[in-house]
């Protein structure tokens, strides 16, 4: 059968390249290959939509929302969704946009980790992904997207990298610790001051990608997941405690954890869909967070993705396998395709 699958793609090379010196086949072929990529490269750059300053764009859109609702409700109350590491996922991603879209929050936050890393291919389908919101989303970068152009992407396609923002009585702060080591020090002092306006609110969030510590260490043969820079990851924790931060939403693990550093409450949400290496149901399971503001208190709900298969009767190996699989194909099959006709002129003879 094999030889006979060869024999076949052989004679179909041979009548599409009819030359007979086998290295000006193996030539045309390769020179065939090139520009088939490029056309093929140029098409997806030329259908990428136009982005840029998305975050600016969508607060300016929640300072209308905000307007409207004071001005038909005396009510302080209102509701927001939080998720992160939605990268490397189609399936479930689109399944927590569903969802998301279906509940009454009035907006959302990723906290990063949007793409595998920066790539204008993954950015499209990212930005495919998320048209399909049908409310205002904000973003925060992560390491991922970091990777290896720094924050040029980021802050072209969503404006600043860090920056803050006032909804009704809660003031929220977004962080920038992709670097995985602590925030620099102009981001520091601007953090402290944002801190100082925060005070005049009923609620802080902040939001930043990097968790202070990993909850999980100490754990044998575990990467862990925290700040690496000890010392900044304390200094961040007392600002949290001085300041009486409400609530810090992190991602960067891709589970569910909840618990206080310090006296500063935190959750970290890294379930929208990148592929998870543990099973423990109860912290390893696709979801967002709803959050709902009232005047009295903040409530915090995991709200579980609706999968379509049992997520804990497939091991985390087999997932990983097959979500770089499925991701790697859809996003960039035609260079695999390419690849395949490649092989096939070397096979010329």
């Amino acid at each position: 059968m094999r030889k006979g699958f060869k024999k076949n793609l052989i004679n179909s090379l041979e009548e599409l390249f009819p030359f007979r010196n086998k290295f000006i086949k193996l030539g045309v072929c390769i020179v065939f290959v090139i520009i088939l990529f490029i056309a093929w490269y140029a098409y997806m750059l030329k259908t990428m939509p136009v982005v840029s300053n998305k975050n600016i764009t969508t607060l300016k859109i929640l300072r209308t929302k905000e307007n409207q609702h004071s001005q038909g409700n005396n009510s302080s109350s209102f509701s927001f969704d939080v998720f992160g590491d939605n990268r490397d996922s189609i399936f479930v991603f689109n399944q927590l946009i569903k969802q998301v879209n279906n509940d009454n929050s009035t907006f959302a936050i990723d906290i990063g980790d949007l793409v595998t890393f920066d790539d204008k291919l993954q950015w499209r389908y990212f930005f495919k992904q998320i048209s399909q919101f049908k409310k205002p989303i904000l973003f925060v970068q992560g390491n991922h997207e970091a990777f290896p152009n720094g924050n040029k992407s980021f802050e072209k396609y969503f404006g600043p990298r860090y920056y803050a923002f006032a909804y009704h009585n809660a003031y929220f702060i977004m962080l920038d610790d992709s670097n995985e080591h602590c925030i620099d020090s102009q981001q520091y002092n601007w953090f402290i001051k944002q801190l100082k306006i925060s005070q005049k609110y009923q609620y802080r969030f902040v939001f930043m990608h990097v968790p202070l510590y990993d909850p999980r260490s100490p754990q044998p043969k575990l990467d862990v997941h925290g700040l690496k820079d000890s010392t900044c990851a304390k200094k961040l924790n007392n600002l949290f405690d001085q300041y009486e931060v409400t609530m810090l939403f992190t991602s960067h693990i891709h589970g569910y954890f909840s618990g206080t550093w310090g006296k500063t409450p935190y959750i970290i949400t890294g379930g929208a869909g990148a592929p998870m290496k543990f099973s423990n149901p109860d912290h390893y399971f696709f979801h967002y967070i709803k959050v709902q503001v009232m005047p009295d208190k903040v409530t915090y709900s995991p709200e579980k993705v609706n999968v379509l298969y049992p997520q804990h009767k497939i091991t985390p190996l087999a997932y990983l396998l097959f979500t770089y699989l499925i991701y790697g194909a859809y996003i960039y099959g035609f260079i695999g395709l390419l690849i395949l006709f490649g092989l096939g002129c070397v096979c010329l003879r």
